[in-house]
């Protein structure tokens, strides 16, 4: 009897073991893609922080994220940049889908603001 029991066990840790949880909300990480260090961001309001060229951040959780690619930052001075696209007072507005997301900074020079952003799906 105690070996059907261990049997059972093992098989039921083993079962949930390989189950992969659901992710039920956003994750998001800010990738500095430029060749300049990021004093400050932010995206999807909020703080991620001081992000060194090429770093890329840890993730944050959101209930919901605006289906548009967008970031904040500060490079040297007090002047903020921007990047991606700023959708206002167009609603409803999409929302990412749950899972890990990248916004990625990168250098545009065909862009107004010199810099833009984009959602990579991790």
């Amino acid at each position: 009897m105690k070996l059907v029991h261990l049997i059972l066990a093992v098989a039921a840790i083993t079962v949930t073991a390989c189950i992969k949880p659901k992710n039920r909300s956003v994750q998001l990480r800010l990738k500095n893609a430029t060749f300049k260090n990021f004093k400050s961001s932010s995206s999807s309001g909020a703080e991620f922080g001081t992000v060194n060229a090429g770093a890329v951040t840890d993730y944050r959780s959101f209930n919901k994220v605006v289906a548009y690619p967008n970031a904040h930052f500060v490079i040297s001075t007090d002047t903020i940049y921007t990047a991606g696209s700023f959708i206002c007072g167009t609603p409803p507005l999409p929302h990412l889908e749950k899972g890990r997301y990248t916004v990625e900074v990168f250098e545009d020079s065909t862009s107004f603001t010199r810099y833009d952003a984009r959602f990579i799906k991790d």
